[in-house]
């Protein structure tokens, strides 16, 4: 988790190719407050370079993005405040997937790189190709993981950037997102809520209650 040359990944088994270009969940600052379940600050304050790096990571691009923009895993809504997506740097086929994407694209009227990128960003929510992802539940080809604000996602982030924590007081800050998160997440493109429910709507719930010291990047 601590290459050198590429962006942190947060994730056990990152030597295959297709974190190259994605991550997943930022779930690390959890990780490392079950290392140090007695003093979670120390631990954070231990790993803080890594946890800025994966902040910056989710973050990038945010600086300057007008309302209703939109720059990697960054969207800005109408209002200026700032929400995350699942998002990948490459719009290919997946190389764990090949087979599977190239044959739904041969069959859909979508521009191919467009359906790749939400299949890969898919990939990178840990949820895999669930309906959740889908317009349309029986069309696999419909699936719109970029055009959507999930509430997990966002859940987690609030969760890495919230005090108390001895990130506070490090003097290294990065520009914080927005302080709140739709319990659906809105459609991007028509701005309206996702009327799916699911287990991922537990995650604020235990974000908020799950620790009693978080860290603040």
């Amino acid at each position: 988790m601590r290459g050198a040359d590429q962006p942190l990944r947060a994730r056990t088994g990152s030597t295959r190719t297709y974190y190259l270009s994605r991550s997943g969940l930022p779930l690390f600052y959890r990780m490392i407050g079950l290392l140090y379940p007695e003093d979670p600050p120390a631990g954070y304050a231990s790993y803080l370079p890594e946890l800025k790096r994966e902040y910056s990571f989710w973050m990038h691009g945010s600086a300057g993005l007008a309302p209703g923009g939109s720059s990697e895993h960054v969207v800005a809504l109408p209002d200026g405040a700032l929400l995350n997506r699942f998002w990948d740097a490459l719009g290919e086929p997946r190389d764990e997937a090949f087979r599977e994407d190239t044959a739904l694209a041969a069959h859909s009227p979508r521009e191919p790189a467009a359906l790749y990128r939400d299949r890969r960003a898919a990939a990178e929510s840990g949820w895999g190709l669930s309906a959740r992802w889908l317009a349309d539940p029986a069309q696999p080809a419909s699936v719109q993981t970029t055009a959507l604000l999930p509430i997990d996602l966002n859940s987690v982030l609030f969760g890495l950037r919230t005090p108390p924590s001895p990130m506070a007081a490090s003097g290294g800050t990065i520009r914080p997102a927005a302080q709140r998160s739709s319990w659906r997440a809105p459609g991007i493109a028509n701005r309206r809520l996702i009327g799916i429910c699911g287990a991922r709507l537990r995650v604020p719930i235990w974000i908020t209650t799950g620790s009693k010291a978080e860290p603040a990047v």
